[in-house]
């Protein structure tokens, strides 16, 4: 059974631009990586 149509095949530029969008976006979650300190402060 050919399953494509549920794995679209991404070209080499499409994964360079989704890895640094996620970058991006885990750098402007930093603040929040630790939960205790914030938790401690409210």
């Amino acid at each position: 059974m050919e399953t494509t149509s549920l794995n679209p095949q991404l070209t080499p530029e499409q994964i360079r631009r989704a890895a640094d969008y996620v970058e991006l976006v885990w750098r402007g979650q930093g603040s929040e990586e630790t939960p205790r300190a914030g938790a401690a402060d409210r």
